[in-house]
């Protein structure tokens, strides 16, 4: 088994495995973050970030966005140089945009009337086509599972953006009688509208997906 993992979080400093790894979140060092070595100047070539600039973002929503596109995009090429390099019989790449995204500025989702809550749903579009392009490169022979963290609301994400956890215990009892509720008659669990306003997730057809936090 040979592998390709790039931006995997808790993988800092990278080990040795047999494929390619570059760790995600939180690695310090870039030349710490990749294995083997050799990819270190692929990595400078392309100008690779692990991470946001948390400083640098926390209270700018026009860079904040800007910056999340980039990323992605450097992911994507990164994924681009590994997938003809490297003979793998496994490819994992995460995104951990949407996850810095719900911290920053969830309320741009939860409210229809934000300023921001057109890109916020314009970022999810781009990681939703990006997956989307993945899945095609896969072809049809190969199994492809797309595991989506925080495509829903997430009272976590809530409690770390308004530092109110009172409201989340109090959302999450509501949630609980609620699903009870529909369990005592039969009926199944309804947690509203997709992120873009319909019943599911995005164009991804025949992807497994899972809504997690």
């Amino acid at each position: 088994m040979r592998s390709v993992v790039i931006n995997q979080p808790a993988t800092y400093p990278a080990r040795p495995i047999h494929g390619a790894l570059v760790s995600g979140f939180v690695a310090v060092h870039l030349d710490k973050s990749v294995f083997p070595a050799r990819y270190l100047r692929t990595l400078r070539d392309l100008d690779y970030e692990i991470d946001l600039d948390l400083a640098e973002v926390r209270d700018r929503p026009d860079i904040l966005f800007a910056k999340l596109h980039e990323l992605l995009g450097k992911r994507e090429r990164l994924l681009d140089v590994l997938w003809g390099e490297e003979k793998w019989n496994l490819m994992q790449v995460v995104v951990t945009g949407t996850d810095r995204l719900h911290h920053f500025l969830f309320d741009a989702y939860d409210d229809p009337a934000h300023p921001h809550h057109g890109a916020f749903l314009d970022y999810y579009r781009a990681v939703d086509a990006f997956v989307g392009r993945v899945y095609d490169r896969f072809g049809p022979q190969r199994m492809v599972y797309a595991n989506f963290f925080e495509t829903r609301a997430t009272e976590y994400s809530k409690a770390a953006t308004k530092g109110n956890w009172n409201e989340v215990w109090s959302s999450f009892d509501q949630r609980r009688k609620a699903k009870k509720g529909d369990e005592a008659n039969d009926a199944a669990p309804d947690d509203g509208p997709g992120l873009f306003g319909d019943d599911g997730a995005g164009g991804v057809g025949g992807a497994g997906a899972q809504a997690a936090e």
